[in-house]
């Protein structure tokens, strides 16, 4: 972690990591930290650049928590923040694979994530390893926050991540990608000139 930014930790914190741009809905992210009175408890950092960064601080500030909400930039390695942080929270409106996720598990901090179309709810486990919220519920996203600010999220075991995340390998990928391009060739219609060829 930056030394500059030991202070943040100076109480509970809930991380979010990504872009800033309207795809992450970080607003959303900082409404419902507001609304559910988490900055009372904890602190939200926000890792990552983005051309709503403006527009996020100055909405901190106009909720009057803009000491409670941190926007310090990029970090070359968020998982060192992950490791002390309370909790993960994703608030994409959609998503690929959704590393930062990835990344949360495996330094053993409690996740939760709007269940929005495909990452999420795969790297999850449908729900074992972290809470899915339903894309949109910001009482939902709020709530979360709250039990992890109080400590009362119990953190997936260690075992169960690693087993998880082994799928997600790349050399696991590779390999069945590998398995499956065989798999097609081997079933694969024979060409024209194949099928025309004389005996």
């Amino acid at each position: 972690i930056d030394p500059a930014h030991e202070d943040i930790f100076a109480r509970p914190v809930i991380v979010n990591a990504g872009r800033l741009v309207a795809q992450k809905d970080q607003r959303m992210l900082i409404d419902s930290f507001c609304q559910a009175g988490v900055a009372a408890q904890a602190n939200l950092l926000i890792l990552g650049e983005g051309p709503l960064r403006p527009a996020l601080l100055a909405q901190a500030r106009a909720l009057g928590v803009a000491d409670r909400i941190f926007l310090p930039g990029f970090v070359r390695d968020v998982r060192p923040y992950m490791a002390r942080a309370a909790g993960f929270v994703l608030s994409s409106r959609n998503e690929g694979f959704a590393l930062v996720i990835a990344e949360a598990l495996s330094m053993h901090c409690p996740v939760a994530s709007f269940d929005c179309p495909s990452g999420p709810r795969e790297l999850l486990a449908d729900g074992a390893l972290g809470q899915l919220i339903a894309p949109g519920d910001a009482a939902g996203l709020g709530a979360a926050m709250r039990a992890m600010a109080a400590g009362t999220v119990v953190r997936p075991p260690a075992e169960a991540v690693a087993a998880h995340l082994r799928q997600f390998d790349p050399a696991v990928i590779a390999d069945q990608y590998v398995t499956l391009v065989r798999s097609l060739l081997s079933h694969a219609a024979p060409s024209p000139l194949q099928s025309h060829r004389l005996p």
